[in-house]
């Protein structure tokens, strides 16, 4: 299995949805994940990965652990 902290994203949806499905694995959560690269080519041409999590609501505590490993990781996470 490989763990969350093993993974570095660098930009690619697919890789941080796998650094999500590893984390959320550890807990025993199976759910639904969608990944999307945003560019903000108005706004000082950058770009950002967004994955969304379908299904799961998770406690405010567990929302800031996984937003936060996706902030270091070099994406963003979004619950629906």
């Amino acid at each position: 299995m490989i763990k969350a902290s093993q993974i570095t994203p660098q930009g690619s949806p697919s890789v941080a949805k796998r650094v999500i499905r590893a984390v959320l694995a550890e807990d025993g959560i199976e759910c639904r994940l969608t990944a999307r690269t945003v560019v903000f080519s108005d706004l000082a041409r950058a770009s950002c990965v967004f994955v969304t999590i379908h299904g799961w609501q998770p406690s405010a505590d567990a929302a800031d652990q996984i937003a936060g490993l996706a902030i270091r990781h070099g994406f963003r996470v979004e619950f629906a």
